[in-house]
């Protein structure tokens, strides 16, 4: 017991490891675009009128269901946070940081909770580990993180309802195994903060609840009650979160017009087939895919199984549904197929890994045990061979260029990261420093492929110039390139 709980620690620091290079770009972040509208609409507005913290914080809320969208806890966090420290850049970085691991803590938890019968693997632990590395390299890896994971706006409402979704998730199946009611309660009051959050979140945990409980029906003929109220609590907040007056508003001032229900449908599925193809072809999903199907094969335990298998094909149909319907909200909400932004790739196709990875593991374990297969079966140095040689090829196709793990510690080693962080400072500094009210500033132009800029424009009135010059203090901010 002793050396398998070490075992365990391993994979809990191999985690740890991999959350800590994804936090070295969030010490070098900025605020940025929305980060400055959201902060003058709580800080000039319910707190400059003389409102408390708290009670300035809900009528901000209020103010966005009715005016802009339903997003109800992010939305609260959001102005919960800025309410407290403002835009200050250790407290914006403190945030997201904080986002960051939520989201690598909720990845570990899920899959613990998924492996937790330790009968039906051999050495779960390297198991663990494996599927954990597989699921950053071909899910974290290919979308820009500027959007998702180091923009304080939306990785309140994007990142943390979905580190929150799996973390509902994780406690409801091991509800299932259980029935501990600790379990219980966190998977709901998880699953009532992600379905407040951005509405593809929200689709995605009640479209996987459902077929939780779709397979606890096939397998054990009864429905289980813990998934069944989380589900219903979800459904609750995806109501609340999808009907809010604000996104009927939002799409008047917008013209989303025409049938769009029907129009989203068939974008919905076009945009489905591109990022599933891309994740094959680009992210090296489908040699994470093979990987672990061999992996799966190899540690599987033969076992006399008191419910049915599920047949994997009811899996994978399962997997595009809750794909599909994460997909809708956003695609019905742009009313195209071709606005694609990167907050919305970078989730998407982390839930494209989960869900391929998933479904090409259970293939595996299925087989194994529907048709009896050992690992002495199975010549370890020709799937060893065989990987790699997948992983080459799909290399020579896919290339490296746009890996974020590559850009990572590219710009980090080469100081870039430092850079933008500093020129993004000195703009900051020299707005507050200026005597004048209308400021100019003469800069490069600062850029990374891992955090966003301020975006500014040589245009005085673009929203975002003067929502900086609202925040500080000024009548207008104007950028002056310079080579």
């Amino acid at each position: 017991m002793r050396h398998r709980e070490n075992r365990y620690i391993w994979f809990g620091i191999m985690c740890i490891s991999v959350t800590i290079v994804y936090l070295i770009p969030a010490f070098f972040l900025m605020p940025s675009i929305d980060d400055y509208i959201y902060a003058n609409q709580i800080i000039r507005g319910p707190m400059a009128e003389g409102h408390g913290a708290l009670s300035s914080v809900l009528l901000s809320v209020k103010d966005v269901y009715l005016t802009w969208q339903g997003n109800y806890f992010s939305f609260f966090v959001l102005f919960l946070y800025t309410a407290i420290g403002g835009l200050a850049i250790p407290w914006v970085r403190f945030t997201v940081a904080v986002n960051v691991v939520l989201l690598f803590f909720s990845i570990y938890f899920l899959l613990r909770s998924v492996l937790r019968n330790e009968d039906s693997l051999r050495h779960t632990d390297l198991y663990l580990i494996a599927a954990f590395l597989l699921l950053v390299f071909c899910g974290l890896n290919r979308a820009s993180p500027s959007e998702a994971l180091y923009w304080l706006n939306a990785s309140v409402i994007y990142t943390m309802p979905l580190a929150l979704s799996l973390i509902s998730l994780g406690n409801a199946i091991r509800y299932r195994n259980n029935h501990v009611v600790k379990n219980l309660i966190i998977s709901c009051i998880s699953a009532a903060c992600a379905a407040g959050g951005v509405l593809m979140i929200t689709a995605f945990l009640n479209a996987s609840l459902l077929c939780l409980i779709l397979n606890d029906c096939l397998t054990n003929k009864k429905v289980n009650r813990g998934t069944l109220t989380t589900l219903m609590i979800a459904m609750a907040g995806g109501l609340v979160n999808a009907l809010a007056p604000g996104n009927f508003v939002r799409a008047q001032e917008n013209d989303l017009g025409g049938n769009r229900i029907t129009a989203a449908l068939k974008n919905t599925l076009l945009v489905f087939g591109d990022r599933v193809s891309f994740s094959l072809r680009k992210e090296y999903l489908l040699c994470g895919c093979i990987t672990i199907f061999l992996l799966t094969l190899y540690f599987t335990k033969q076992e006399d199984h008191k419910n049915k298998l599920l047949h994997p094909v009811i899996l994978w149909i399962e997997g595009a549904f809750i794909l599909f319907i994460t997909i809708y909200p956003v695609i019905f909400g742009y009313n195209t197929a071709t606005t694609q932004p990167w907050r919305f790739c970078f989730v998407i196709e982390f839930l494209i890994a989960l869900v391929f990875l998933g479904c090409s593991g259970y293939s595996a374990y299925y087989i194994a045990n529907r048709w009896k297969i050992h690992d002495s079966q199975i010549n370890k140095g020709i799937a060893i061979f065989f990987i790699i040689l997948l992983f080459f090829i799909n290399y020579r196709y896919a290339g490296k260029e746009n890996m974020m793990l590559l850009t990572m510690a590219s710009e980090f080693k080469s100081g870039r990261l430092k850079s933008f962080s500093d020129q993004e400072n000195s703009m900051i500094d020299d707005i507050v420093s200026s005597n004048s009210d209308d400021v100019i500033i003469h800069i490069g132009n600062p850029s990374s492929g891992i955090l966003k800029d301020f975006n500014l424009k040589e245009d005085p009135n673009n929203y975002v110039n003067k929502s900086m010059a609202q925040y500080y203090g000024k009548n207008s901010v104007l950028i002056v390139l310079t080579k």
